[in-house]
C-alpha cells in the first residue's frame, strides 16, 4: 500500500513522523475489515507500493529515521482503514516466543469506564517469593492503542515466560492484586475493577 519517505504523505500524527515506512494489507481480515500493517523508522525499502509480498520476503532495513532517537523496527497494527487512529495492539499479532504466554485484560471503574494511563505492577513468583518483574501501562485516549474490537482490553503484556505472577493494580482511590498462572501458548485475561477517583 505504502513503500517511501512519508513527508507528504501523513502516516502517523503528523507528517515525516516515521522519516520512512511500509505498510502492507494483509490478505486476511479481522471482523470483516481490513488488516494494514506499517513498519516505521526505516532506513530502506525493499518493496513498492503495488508489489505482492511472501511470509519471509525482506521488505526493508532497520533505521533509525523520523522521530526515532535509535534503530528499532516500529510495528503497527491497523484495523479497517490505513490511518494512525486506526491502531490495535501489535502484540496480538505476533506468535510468543516458546515456553512463553500472553497476560491480558481489561482495568475498569465500576461504572465500566476504562482507567487510562493506570499502571499495573506485574511480580513473578520464584521460590514462593514474588520478584518485580516489569509495569504495564494501560492504554491512553486516542490517539493511541485502540482496543481489539473482540477483546475490549485496555492492557497487554505478551512474551511472558510460563509460571505465576501476581498482578498489582493501583489508582487513586483503590487497589487490588491477583495471582495468576501464565501458560506456554496461551493468553490470560483478568478482569479487574477499582473505585474511582
Amino acid at each position: 500500500m505504502f513503500a517511501g519517505k512519508d513527508n507528504t504523505t501523513q502516516l502517523g500524527p503528523r507528517k515525516d513522523f516515521y522519516g520512512q515506512a511500509v505498510v502492507i494489507r494483509l490478505d486476511r481480515r479481522y471482523v470483516d475489515k481490513h488488516v494494514y500493517v506499517l513498519y516505521g523508522h526505516i532506513k530502506t525499502w525493499k518493496v513498492h507500493k503495488g508489489d505482492r509480498v511472501k511470509k519471509g520476503q525482506d521488505i526493508a532495513t532497520v533505521g533509525a529515521e523520523g522521530i526515532a532517537l535509535g534503530p528499532h523496527l516500529h510495528l503497527e497494527v491497523r484495523l479497517g482503514k490505513n490511518t494512525y487512529t486506526a491502531t490495535v495492539n501489535p502484540e496480538f499479532w505476533l506468535v510468543p516466543l516458546p515456553k512463553h504466554g500472553t497476560l491480558i485484560g481489561r482495568l475498569t471503574t465500576p461504572d465500566g469506564y476504562a482507567w487510562l494511563g493506570a499502571r499495573i505492577n506485574v511480580y513473578r513468583v520464584k521460590e514462593k517469593k514474588p520478584v518485580y518483574w516489569t509495569t504495564i501501562p494501560t492504554y491512553l485516549p486516542e490517539p493511541g492503542i485502540q482496543p481489539d474490537p473482540l477483546w475490549g482490553e485496555n492492557w497487554l503484556l505478551t512474551d511472558v515466560p510460563e509460571g505465576k505472577y501476581i498482578l498489582e493494580f493501583s489508582v487513586p482511590g483503590g487497589q487490588s492484586r491477583r495471582e495468576v498462572t501464565v501458560k506456554a501458548g496461551q493468553t490470560t485475561w483478568v478482569d479487574v475493577t477499582l473505585p474511582p477517583k
